[in-house]
């Protein structure tokens, strides 16, 4: 192979790279004050982000149909199971949104009751183009991929993004308020 064709594929190769990574790229990151939302819950309750300020935030933006996202649920249950009750030292609570970009409203309500999701805040984020990233919630924050994540502060500020949620749960660990007797 000559010269001129190895370094064709090797800058054809690093644009590829450079451009996935400008398409990924978080648009909020750590300290931005992340957009409020309005809508309906799975039991049809009125949802608002910013009623949930003062505590620790965790939004998962998911799907049915995403094996990745499906495995991870019980460990997310398992964490908010743990923390549910909590108190911590900077936030009230801890509480989870996870917000579903669907095409079908049935695969997703199944797929709560299948996973055991029992949280309340479950959101569906419709998506009624053929990009399916175009739901309403999901433009707002601009996600370009599932499983995503946000954890939020209690001021309404990004503290971490895509945290894994063994990260998650040292996080809550080392701020929830200790019991004295």
């Amino acid at each position: 192979m000559n010269h001129k064709v190895t370094w064709f594929l090797l800058i054809g190769i690093l644009s590829v790279l450079i451009g996935r990574y400008f398409y990924f790229k978080p648009t909020f990151i750590e300290n931005d004050l992340v957009p409020n939302f309005s809508a309906k819950t799975f039991t049809g309750e009125s949802f608002n982000l910013i009623d949930l300020k003062g505590n620790y935030v965790f939004i998962d933006f998911w799907g049915s149909w995403c094996g990745p996202c499906r495995r991870s649920n019980p460990q997310l249950r398992a964490v908010y199971q743990k923390y549910k009750n909590t108190r911590f030292k900077e936030a009230n609570s801890f509480q989870l949104v996870s917000i579903g970009i669907e095409k079908s409203e049935s695969a997703w309500l199944q797929a709560i009751q299948n996973d055991q999701l029992d949280w309340p805040f479950h959101i569906f984020d419709l998506s009624e183009s053929l990009r399916f990233f175009d739901a309403p919630i999901a433009s707002l924050y601009k996600i370009k991929e599932v499983p995503s994540t946000y954890l939020i502060g209690p001021d309404g500020k990004v503290l971490a993004r895509n945290l894994d949620l063994l990260m998650l749960d040292s996080f809550l660990e080392k701020n929830a308020k200790k019991e004295t007797n």
